[in-house]
């Protein structure tokens, strides 16, 4: 199940170098299909998402455990 306004990876990626650096936190708190996630653990960054639908959540979830 991909979210509707689900994001690049790479944009994201793009957004995380400009405004972070290694090693800091990045908060989500509409997390929706996790890409933003999915930047942070590219480019070492942690990581804290909220999402209330739970459908989407299981799917960030599993986006995040395999890293896509």
């Amino acid at each position: 199940m991909k979210h509707p306004t689900e994001k690049p990876v790479a944009l994201m990626e793009y957004l995380t170098t400009l405004y972070t650096k290694e090693g800091d936190t990045i908060l989500d708190p509409f997390m929706g299909g996790g890409t933003t996630g999915v930047a942070a653990q590219n480019l070492n960054r942690e990581f804290v998402g909220f999402e209330m639908e739970e459908d989407y959540f299981q799917y960030a979830g599993e986006r995040l455990a395999s890293r896509q």
